[in-house]
């Protein structure tokens, strides 16, 4: 497992990162830009963290150049933003933001999903199976880091199968980098994991029925539910702050 990118305020909880190996600066700011993105869906980064090129170069072993690529094409995704006091930091979405990215989210998984179903071969919907097989157990035992990973790859196991890898560039690289805190935050509220739990039992279901229509329902559901009770959640949590 990945050693997390500690913010600054937590290097006293987090181990320093393992140098990565030398290659060439575009794959080194990719390596760079995957880790940050593990690190916010793992929750060891939050929004309003910050983020020092300097110490980050230094925590991963490589030259400034790869680490300032990689925050410019966060920031150009919305997941950083520039502050005059503290640089760049992790980006906080507002509830409304929530809810307008998880409607993009649902319409163009719901759109590749149904893609997909047709194309499904008996390999993609046993590994599908296993990744279900793998959540159950991690829901059991409470390992909801983990869990937000395996859920991550049941839907791209499914989507891949669409024959369209700009599309699920597009997902990986933009969408789910906006939203991977904010779903991570979805599992950990009361009955969500087990909501979704049952929503991906349906959608392996309708994917061995071959009814691509009902996935695309459910995969719609799945993302807007998503949308409006973290939404729900962020609207609760700034009220309470007001008081």
């Amino acid at each position: 497992m990945d050693t997390p990118l500690p913010a600054p305020s937590s290097v006293g909880r987090h181990e320093a990162m393992a140098s990565f190996p030398s290659q060439r600066t575009t794959t080194l700011r990719e390596l760079v830009l995957s880790r940050i993105q593990s690190d916010l869906a793992r929750g060891y980064l939050r929004p309003g963290d910050p983020l020092d090129q300097v110490d980050l170069a230094r925590r991963l072993g490589v030259s400034r150049t790869p680490v300032r690529e990689a925050l410019v094409l966060l920031e150009a995704y919305g997941v950083v933003e520039a502050d005059v006091r503290r640089g760049t930091v992790i980006r906080a979405l507002s509830p409304d933001e929530v809810e307008d990215d998880w409607l993009v989210l649902a319409t163009l998984e719901r759109l590749v999903a149904g893609l997909a179903v047709p194309r499904l071969t008996p390999e993609v919907l046993a590994r599908m199976k296993g990744l279900l097989v793998q959540a159950e157990a991690l829901l059991e035992s409470g390992r909801t880091e983990e869990l937000h990973e395996v859920n991550r790859e049941f839907h791209r196991t499914l989507y891949m199968a669409s024959g369209r890898p700009r599309l699920i560039h597009f997902l990986e690289t933009n969408l789910w980098t906006h939203t991977r805190h904010y779903n991570r935050l979805f599992i950990d509220l009361p009955g969500a994991a087990q909501w979704r739990m049952q929503i991906h039992r349906q959608i392996l279901e309708a994917c061995e029925a071959g009814d691509a229509a009902r996935v695309e329902e459910l995969v719609y559901q799945d993302d807007l539910e998503t949308g409006r009770r973290v939404a729900e959640y962020l609207r609760q949590r700034e009220s309470a702050a007001q008081e």
